[in-house]
């Protein structure tokens, strides 16, 4: 640990669960470390995932996010490996997103494959129908670039990234 700057987690969004506890042990080693936390995006994770596999530079994540929407994000990724949002980060209806303008976009995620009105609507992007999953090292380029910037945060401030502000679903049929 003393041979760290600071630590990296993907602060979301995604399921409840998986980011709680990447938010819980990050918190408890920078608490017991003394180092910053960078929060990285797990959709900026994914695009960095689909970069370092395809080389493509602009790329829609899609991630099904149950009920009928998805985790979405565009991102621009640099020849160093770094990702930058186009936009924001948002849960929406397939019918809801967009890609920015621009060619030589891919899709990669869950979403893509769940809602398959989402390429129909956005033929501009090709989109990548084998899974394209990040793994840590996929954060750590954009965590370095916010670790010299001084982009970096304490232990409390360590949060997860959720988007959804509903969080059980709720049959309506049922109700009159």
């Amino acid at each position: 640990m003393k041979d760290l700057d600071a630590l990296v987690f993907g602060r979301g969004p995604g399921s409840f669960t998986g980011v709680r506890i990447a938010a819980g042990v990050v918190q408890g080693l920078a608490l017991g470390s003394g180092l910053s936390v960078v929060p990285v995006s797990t959709l900026a994770g994914h695009a960095v995932a689909a970069w370092r596999q395809t080389g493509a530079h602009n790329v829609a994540v899609a991630v099904d996010a149950r009920m009928g929407e998805c985790y979405w994000g565009c991102f621009a990724i640099s020849p160093e490996g770094t990702a930058d949002l186009w936009g924001e980060e948002l849960i929406a209806s397939p019918a809801d997103v967009s890609v920015p303008a621009g060619e030589n976009w891919i899709g990669v995620g869950s979403g893509w494959q769940a809602f398959a009105e989402l390429a129909r609507a956005m033929p501009q992007v090709e989109v990548i129908v084998e899974p394209v999953l990040p793994s840590a090292r996929d954060l750590l380029a954009t965590a370095a670039r916010a670790v010299a910037r001084g982009e970096t945060v304490s232990a409390e401030e360590a949060l997860p990234v959720y988007l959804r502000e509903k969080v059980a679903w709720q049959d309506q049929s049922s109700k009159k």
